[in-house]
């Protein structure tokens, strides 16, 4: 009864957290939305006075005057032959559709974003207590999991994108769904099409999707069994789901842009933007200390790669950090939160070492008040 209680206490503080760090976020776009940063002040990255990178809300505006057809009298500064994020069309159509509601295309944006790290930290959630309970923990409690989730919630980064303007939070809850549904398969031949939808819609969130493919290979690869078997998994993987995603997707390119290649765009624009001089490489230590961390001690405090769902868990986080890297260490941290996530679904899934809840206690609450303190900070920084 007692136990019970405190797994029920830690899961309040869950909730606790991820609506704090939701409500700083919030509060920080309208901070800058008051204050507008000084990189939003030429209107490329400002919509309605809302920060907004990569011309996003353009397109959504241009894509619900498409659908109601009213184009014609609403002109829209985005056109369809703008190069950047050329394939990312599922977040403008889910914000254009959202926008009827709220009447304002940045609200609704900020709506789904929110929502979309809810349930992130809801997979993540579900994804530790699982783990867990394969290792046949003899007690029900998911106090390990509410840890987990605040320790996702309460990480600057995650309170520097929750509520903003941006496509990563969806990227990252499209590759949580595709960790999730990748290993249903391995282990028993079921979710087909829903990976594979997974997969196909989640190429059309943004580029970053892309390592995002090789989850089902990996899921498959370390799935119990022999190894004809591991191998056969495998490739009825990637047949499936790794190569018809990228045909539908470069098909739709092609149809759409007259080129299939169209989306490189992206990746040329990150690569020539970092050049790896003194200034961006400081940039990028700065972010990659508040990217980790605690969690290196983690990973080696709890050897996660011995437990199947953490280091599946780990290797995926390691794919997308190789991928993002290889854009010459780009210091933007929100092209970071998949692997955040990722990271820490491994370490707290483990439970080999059968760890103790207190044990996380002291780490996890001292990192959260740090983290809050320094967003606390930089939102005090954003009104001077």
């Amino acid at each position: 009864m007692i136990e019970h209680s405190k797994s029920r206490r830690w899961r309040i503080a869950a909730v606790l957290a991820v609506l704090l760090s939701i409500t700083l976020g919030v509060l920080k776009v309208q901070i800058q939305r008051a204050h507008p940063p000084d990189w939003a002040l030429d209107g490329t990255h400002l919509y309605e006075g809302y920060p907004s990178i990569d011309w996003f809300c353009f397109r959504v505006e241009w894509l619900r005057g498409t659908i109601e057809g009213t184009m014609n009298q609403a002109y829209s500064e985005w056109r369809p032959e703008d190069r950047l994020h050329a394939g990312a069309w599922l977040v403008p159509l889910l914000v254009a559709v959202t926008s009827k509601l709220t009447g304002s295309i940045p609200v609704a944006f900020q709506v789904l974003s929110a929502l979309a790290i809810a349930l992130l930290c809801l997979g993540i959630h579900r994804f530790v207590r699982s783990a867990r309970a394969t290792e046949d923990d003899e007690d029900d409690d998911d106090t390990v999991s509410s840890l987990a989730v605040i320790a996702f919630a309460a990480h600057v980064l995650v309170c520097r994108t929750a509520g903003h303007l941006y496509f990563d939070p969806f990227v990252a809850l499209w590759m949580l769904a595709s960790l999730g549904a990748s290993l249903r398969y391995a282990r028993t031949g079921s979710h087909v099409v829903r990976l594979a939808a997974i997969q196909t819609t989640g190429l059309f969130l943004k580029s970053s999707f892309l390592p995002a493919l090789a989850i089902p290979v990996l899921a498959a690869w370390f799935v119990d069994g022999s190894r004809t078997e591991q191998r056969r998994i495998v490739a009825r993987s990637l047949w499936c789901f790794v190569l018809p995603p990228i045909a539908i997707y470069l098909t739709f390119m092609a149809w759409s842009h007259g080129s299939a290649f169209q989306s490189t765009a992206d990746m040329q624009h990150l690569a020539t933007t970092w050049r790896l001089d003194s200034a961006q490489l400081r940039a990028f230590g700065i972010e990659m200390l508040m990217l980790f961390q605690w969690l290196p001690l983690g990973v080696l405090w709890t050897r996660p790669w011995k437990n199947r769902r953490g280091r599946i868990a780990l290797l995926s986080g390691g794919i997308v950090l190789v991928a993002t890297w290889s854009f010459g260490l780009p210091a933007i941290g929100r092209l970071y939160l998949p692997a955040l996530m990722f990271g820490i679904m491994g370490v707290f899934a483990c439970s080999e070492e059968k760890l103790a809840p207190r044990h996380w206690n002291s780490i996890v609450l001292v990192f959260a008040c740090a983290n809050y303190a320094v967003v606390a900070f930089g939102l005090w920084q954003l009104t001077r």
